[in-house]
């Protein structure tokens, strides 16, 4: 793991041995480290681009919900009392009722709601229903359409910081190959307890479905391209 790395070469074990070492090996070193944390961001990125709309929607979409519901309550009481049948049994709706289905059904549920309530406002006085009850709803239904339209944004956010693991990864992937994994050698006979401990983090590890990787404790990152490694 590129952490277990990381942590091994800064280490106070063998802090006096690197920095006696060469200098190209703790420029590397530093490179590491800033690549970690670089990966570290763009992956919380990747998956913060994934859970922020599912949350917003579901914000959203309760919001709505209760606003509509206590709409639709207040006018089903008002047309049980004064006999508008009809209405009230369009009106006779459970608070899982106002959100149930797709999303155009429970749009166009809450719209009706919304129009019920504005033809007969002027009687819901008593009712504890205004003009501004209504202009919550629309605006309501107004915020949990648009939400809808957000993904693409949020997918596109997301493919982006999946493209920019997939260079880290590799800038990674070569920082070990051409620089550390070579310069680590001049440790050998000098630290070779820093040698032994930098090799074993760097341990061919074998992840389910057979393809090895070079990196100790390697775990796929969540919702990274599949063959990358975590930092």
């Amino acid at each position: 793991m590129a952490r277990t790395c990381r942590d091994t070469i800064n280490g106070p074990d063998h802090q006096d041995t690197v920095e006696a070492g060469p200098k190209a090996f703790r420029t590397a070193a530093d490179e590491l480290a800033e690549l970690v944390d670089l990966i570290t961001q763009t992956a919380q990125t990747q998956e913060s681009s994934k859970t922020a709309t599912s949350a917003g929607r579901t914000e959203a979409l309760r919001l709505l919900g209760d606003c509509a519901f206590e709409l639709a309550s207040s006018l089903h009481a008002w047309c049980a009392a004064n006999d508008m049948s009809d209405l009230a049994v369009c009106t006779d709706l459970s608070r899982t009722d106002i959100t149930r289905g797709e999303v155009t059904v429970v749009v166009n549920r809450c719209k009706d709601i919304q129009k019920w309530v504005t033809e007969h406002l002027d009687s819901l006085t008593d009712y504890k229903v205004a003009q501004a009850d209504v202009n919550t709803l629309k605006n309501r239904i107004k915020a949990f359409e648009e939400i809808q339209t957000k993904p693409r944004t949020t997918k596109a956010t997301g493919r982006a910081a999946t493209r920019q693991l997939e260079a880290q990864f590799t800038r990674l992937d070569n920082l070990f190959a051409s620089q550390l994994d070579k310069l680590v050698v001049k440790f050998k006979s000098v630290d070779p307890a820093f040698y032994e401990a930098y090799k074993a983090s760097r341990s061919i590890v074998q992840p389910p479905g057979g393809k090895s990787v070079a990196d100790a404790n390697v775990v796929l990152a969540p919702n990274t391209v599949p063959g990358t490694k975590a930092a």
